[in-house]
């Protein structure tokens, strides 16, 4: 915590969060301070955040909107940090990160899902592997395109790929 009231709490950074400002928006004088801003903006991804379907999409909307009332919450208005929900809102942006992690982990095997027939490479080309370290290997597969001729390993070369050929075809030569 004492970290947390060092970074920002000097005169330069809250002088400059906490000064007002006045703006013109369409004709109408509007004033406000950087702190008030991100409390705005935290409200205002919150309220886009109900105008999409994706998961993914509304947890970044979450990430955004909950950064930005950590920024108001620290420095808030009153002008003392607001702790209580600053440490609510730290909980839940490290949830919303973690999701949105675990859901591009899953978007990245929905790719292969569609070339390869997953089921078939783990019951004939893995079989020694669990359903569990099946899916953990298949987690960290990328989908690379070569051009003809390239060369993907040389014989007695260490790799720590498998290479699974989805398309086109590949020459072996030994020795």
């Amino acid at each position: 915590e004492r970290a947390w009231i060092m970074a920002g709490k000097g005169p330069g950074v809250r002088a400059w969060m906490m000064k007002k400002r006045t703006f013109k928006i369409r004709g109408y004088e509007v004033t406000v301070s950087a702190s008030e801003a991100f409390g705005h903006m935290s409200f205002a991804m919150l309220a886009l955040s109900y105008a999409v379907s994706d998961m993914l999409e509304l947890r970044l909307f979450a990430i955004a909107s909950i950064g930005s009332m950590m920024v108001f919450n620290y420095w808030h208005p009153v002008g003392f940090t607001l702790w209580l929900p600053f440490r609510w809102n730290a909980l839940f942006l490290v949830t919303n990160i973690a999701w949105v992690m675990s859901m591009m982990r899953q978007n990245q095997m929905q790719w292969i899902e569609g070339v390869v027939d997953i089921e078939s490479i783990h019951k004939h080309i893995f079989p020694s592997l669990s359903l569990n370290e099946f899916s953990s290997l298949m987690k960290t597969a990328q989908l690379k395109h070569y051009p003809k001729g390239h060369e993907l390993t040389r014989e007695f070369d260490r790799s720590s790929w498998v290479y699974l050929i989805t398309s086109g075809t590949a020459q072996v030569s030994v020795g």
